[in-house]
């Protein structure tokens, strides 16, 4: 058993490999292969996910392979991240704040890029109390000095937001 571990953590290293050449279709190949003798293999799982997120473009495929990579190996922090992504990117509003939620009690997660995700997609949805809330915690964790930046952009783009949109606004 120990020998086809290693066998499969060989294959495994040659996805990224071949992802980072940029020869998508044969990392494919290998990680359909892994998948087909370990199908709970959570972490190519995982790269099958963002394969078919990031240069696929088929979020459902994406979504299935995440959700399988989190059911197989649920303290690998990758997939929770790359869902977090793709629920955002899909405005799936409800499921990315539970999402989030369990995504922050897993070791290893990026809680900046987690509350960042977060406070987007409150944002979006105009639920700018949520949002600031969402930055100020990004902020708390953040330990880079570009994202911190970023992150301030974040909570005064809100800001004026708030400024816009929920002031109200007597007119004589």
């Amino acid at each position: 058993m120990k020998e086809n571990n290693i066998w499969i953590e060989e294959l495994f290293l040659k996805v990224d490999d071949y992802f980072t050449k940029g020869e998508f279709a044969e990392g494919k190949k290998v990680l359909e292969e892994i998948l087909e003798y370990e199908p709970g293999y959570g972490r190519a799982h995982n790269h099958m996910g963002w394969l078919y997120y990031a240069k696929l473009d088929d979020n459902a495929k994406a979504e299935y392979h995440y959700k399988l990579a989190i059911k197989f190996a649920a303290d690998y922090p990758a997939p929770y991240m790359n869902l977090t992504y793709l629920l955002n990117f899909l405005n799936r509003y409800n499921e990315l704040v539970d999402h989030v939620n369990i995504a922050l009690a897993i070791e290893g997660t990026v809680k900046s890029v987690l509350y960042n995700e977060l406070g987007k997609a409150h944002e979006i949805n105009a639920n700018y109390s949520e949002a600031a809330k969402a930055y100020k915690n990004a902020i708390r964790y953040s330990l880079n000095k570009d994202e911190m930046t970023m992150l301030n952009e974040n909570l005064t783009r809100v800001k004026n937001k708030v400024n816009l949109f929920e002031r109200k606004f007597i007119f004589f």
